[in-house]
């Protein structure tokens, strides 16, 4: 009868651990073996090694329910405390969302001042500076161009976002696809918005591929040969010109009246194209522009180049702006590069041309600049030169009035 209840009593401990059996738990040894015909001492030396078994077992899972409680407290704080030290890591990483406003507004700035197409960005951003770059060769070869690209971007970025940042991915993403949705944005204004009132036509004339290559492919350099052939020019554009005579002019080139109407209409809205039509001049920029929200003091080779493909590309049969249209297989970047590399050129050598092409711009956008680049590129020095030669027929003057003779 005493091997009985001692027998039960152990059942009934175990039992009592019932719950603790459904969570995990370390794995068992098994319990001595308890026979009914064990002498009475040898009986209660296994009872207690049994009671001893079970004990660590129940001790052993409540180690391991208090340790996977632990372990949820932590994770739980882990989720819901706040990252030391994240500001710091989003602008290399990630940037806050008043970084990618401004670094976007500053790639909308860039596509329509500087440089309309950047074909491999990543590239660019991770390009060392070349000591040795001449901007007079920005587009004679591969090289070249992409020390042209980054010579303009560390130009048109505060300082806080050149180096590593400008190399992040998350930098190279948002600046890439804000140049793509400005370039299409600036196309749908010239087209769509404008189209009517720079070209004198109607919605009609501009509505379908077929009905802009009808109309206006000769005013957007569409000629043909004796023998059939065709092709489209860069420089000899109806467009292009103040006072078209069929032939390219230096000294009205990029001085046509379609250009100043979509310059207008891409900085300042379509009623300055409305207003600059009726009385010569654009309205005056707002706080609600671009032209405001950009800061644009002057104009630049940039911005003159992009009215010249924007105005073309609008009254072309292409679909769509890409770097070479896909319905008049115009290289549209390679113009664009054509445009950028005459202005400049004609800027660094002082040609009276050029120099005239952005002291008309200039005097009709911004009237008020003290920094115009027809003053900069030269000016000055043409002025210390004038100086100099008239000091130098003063020197050169060995006519000597006696003192006190009149």
């Amino acid at each position: 009868m005493a091997t009985s209840r001692k027998r039960t009593r152990i059942e009934d401990s175990d039992d009592e651990s019932q719950s603790d059996r459904e969570s995990p738990s370390p794995t068992r040894s098994p319990s001595p073996e308890l026979r009914d015909d064990l002498p009475a001492g040898e009986l209660y030396q296994s009872i207690q090694a049994a009671r001893l078994q079970q004990q660590k077992a129940n001790d052993a899972r409540k180690e391991l329910r208090a340790a996977q409680r632990q372990l949820a407290d932590i994770t739980n704080q882990d989720n819901t405390a706040p990252k030391r030290g994240r500001k710091k890591r989003k602008m290399v990483h990630g940037g806050s969302d008043e970084e990618t406003k401004e670094v976007k507004n500053l790639a909308h700035k860039f596509t329509m001042m500087k440089l309309l197409w950047i074909p491999d960005f990543k590239k660019t951003a991770n390009t060392k500076v070349d000591d040795q770059y001449n901007p007079l060769e920005h587009f004679e070869n591969a090289a070249s161009k992409v020390q042209g690209e980054l010579a303009d971007l560390l130009e048109t970025l505060p300082e806080k976002f050149h180096g590593e940042v400008m190399r992040s991915e998350w930098f190279v993403r948002e600046f890439h696809v804000a140049m793509g949705t400005q370039r299409s944005n600036a196309a749908g204004r010239v087209r769509r918005e404008c189209g009517p009132e720079i070209f004198d036509c109607t919605t009609a004339d501009l509505s379908t591929s077929e009905s802009r290559r009808d109309k206006f492919r000769k005013q957007i350099g569409y000629v043909e040969d004796a023998e059939g052939k065709s092709h489209y020019e860069a420089f000899n554009v109806d467009l292009l010109h103040k006072d078209y005579n069929g032939s390219f002019d230096i000294k009205t080139v990029f001085r046509g009246a379609a250009l100043h109407l979509a310059f207008a209409g891409l900085t300042r809205g379509p009623k300055a194209v409305t207003a600059m039509k009726t009385a010569d001049k654009p309205i005056q920029a707002t706080g609600k522009c671009v032209s405001q929200l950009w800061h644009l003091d002057h104009s630049t080779p940039g911005c003159i180049a992009v009215a010249g493909i924007l105005v073309r590309w609008a009254a072309s049969a292409d679909t769509e702006l890409t770097p070479r249209g896909a319905e008049t297989g115009i290289n549209w970047q390679g113009d664009f590069e054509k445009y950028i590399a005459y202005l400049q050129n004609g800027l660094d050598k002082h040609k009276a041309s050029v120099l005239k092409i952005f002291r008309e711009w200039d005097e009709i956008f911004f009237p008020d600049t003290d920094c115009s680049l027809a003053a900069t590129e030269g000016g000055e020095d043409h002025a210390d030169k004038h100086v100099q030669d008239v000091m130098d027929l003063l020197n050169a003057d060995e006519e000597e009035v006696p003192e006190g003779a009149e």
